[in-house]
């Protein structure tokens, strides 16, 4: 399968955003920059929500994680 747009990878968002808000073992230095991994930790669950068909269409769910998305950018 060609991947003809990928933001971030796989990889990297396990490893640099995901592990960093979700892993309890990793020691986190408080950065400017984890406000941005958080926005981007809300973007996929607004996109995963969005696109889960056991759910109505343009749910609040998924324009809450938007809001929360946008929010943490601005920071």
């Amino acid at each position: 399968m060609t991947r003809r747009y990928t933001p971030i990878p796989e990889q990297e968002f396990y490893s640099t955003v995901f592990a960093r808000i979700y892993d309890q073992n990793i020691a986190l230095d408080q950065d400017l920059i984890d406000s941005h991994r958080l926005a981007v930790l809300y973007m996929v669950f607004a996109l995963g929500t969005l696109f889960d068909l056991e759910k109505p269409s343009l749910s609040l769910e998924a324009t809450q994680y938007y809001q929360l998305a946008r929010a943490a950018l601005s920071m």
